[in-house]
């Protein structure tokens, strides 16, 4: 899963602001009350997360996200960063696969999939490959062309709804939501926010830190330090202010850590972006090909299939009835399961009937012989 988090400055943020990470503090900050530092950085930073999670009311994206990239060579945190520093990706985004590809070495090609977005609303739609996403109403629906079918979820219960922005930027949450940091720090037009976890926990005591632009309250980098090691980060880098105000990273780099090496990586880069520009409705409609399949496997249905034309349609979220597939309200041709269970019955019927013939055969030789006894 991606560790990848939003960020933003005043102005370029390089990668070598981040190499050394701050003291960490003792569990005795846990115990006190929050700082006027802490108290004075929430209230300034909430409202920006706030708005932050309001300001896209639609977006048309188009991005490429690469998982488990694993380094030729084992690389410490300061060569992962003096890497970092050497491509400049504030200011040359189109040099990221460069980088990725010296990492991953000779002999292997760097080649991120495609993926387009589409966002309006609670609609969401994402397409990689043979793969489309969609999340409409109450359902997400997965359009598969390797095996021509569509499957019916319920919403957030599908398997994978696709990538969104979010791997690029996403708001924290406030205090009332849960998030109580314990020490804060400004540096110039940044800002630190420190939390420490219970040593109780499996992995031993947690440290997070935070580092977010104070201006706009978007996460530019985050690192997460089990027991003094290190053991995950996300950079961001090649800022960008998109018509109407909204301000996104280019880049976005997630690093795996263990034995104080990085042993795998993550890039998604943010190709074209449009915001809060309306979307045709049928920019959510997603079309069933000829002999395509619609699968619900919604939970109660187990997978059942849905009584489909056999010709294109256009929209097939028209077929999909509100509760499962054996639905009565569906007017074309019946389900495959409900017509097997139909041949079942005639088959029954049909032995039952020739069991009945075959009695009454048995009765009247029977018959036959008494009266020809008597």
């Amino acid at each position: 899963m991606l560790l990848l988090i939003g960020g933003a400055s005043d102005g370029p943020v390089q990668a070598e602001d981040f190499t050394s990470s701050s003291s960490v503090p003792t569990d005795s900050a846990k115990a006190n009350a929050p700082s006027s530092e802490v108290i004075s950085a929430m209230e300034h930073l909430e409202p920006l997360w706030e708005s932050m999670r309001t300001d896209i009311v639609s977006c048309e994206a188009t991005f490429r996200m690469q998982l488990q990239v694993i380094p030729a060579i084992p690389l410490t945190r300061l060569q992962v960063h003096e890497m970092l520093s050497r491509y400049e990706l504030n200011d040359h985004i189109e040099r990221a696969p460069e980088l990725f590809q010296e990492l991953m070495g000779a002999g292997r090609v760097f080649a991120p999939p495609v993926r387009r977005y589409f966002e309006q609303g609670p609609l969401k739609r994402c397409e990689m490959n043979l793969l489309s996403h969609f999340q409409i109403e109450d359902l997400s629906l997965i359009s598969d062309g390797d095996n021509k079918q569509v499957r019916v979820y319920e919403r957030g219960l599908a398997p994978s709804d696709g990538a969104d922005l979010g791997i690029f930027r996403f708001p924290l949450n406030s205090r009332v939501e849960g998030y109580h940091p314990d020490l804060a720090k400004r540096e110039g037009a940044l800002v630190r926010l420190t939390t420490l976890a219970s040593s109780e926990g499996p992995l031993g005591h947690l440290v997070t830190t935070n580092t977010l632009d104070w201006a706009t309250g978007i996460l530019v980098q985050r690192e997460q330090v089990i027991e003094s090691e290190l053991v995950q980060e996300s950079v961001y880098f090649g800022l960008t202010t998109f018509a109407g105000g909204i301000t996104f990273p280019r880049c976005a780099i997630g690093i795996h850590y263990a034995q104080g090496k990085a042993h795998s990586l993550e890039l998604a880069l943010l190709d074209e972006a449009k915001f809060n520009e309306p979307l045709p409705d049928k920019t959510f409609h997603l079309p069933k090909p000829p002999e395509w399949y619609v699968m619900d496997c919604r939970t109660d249905a187990g997978g059942i299939g849905i009584a489909v034309p056999r010709e294109a349609v256009a929209n097939v979220r028209t077929l999909i009835p509100a509760s499962l597939a054996f639905s009565p309200s569906i007017s074309t041709s019946q389900p495959q399961t409900p017509t097997s269970m139909s041949l079942v019955v005639r088959l029954l019927l049909i032995l039952n009937g020739a069991i009945l013939i075959a009695i009454g055969i048995w009765m009247w030789k029977h018959a036959s012989l008494k009266e020809q006894k008597h």
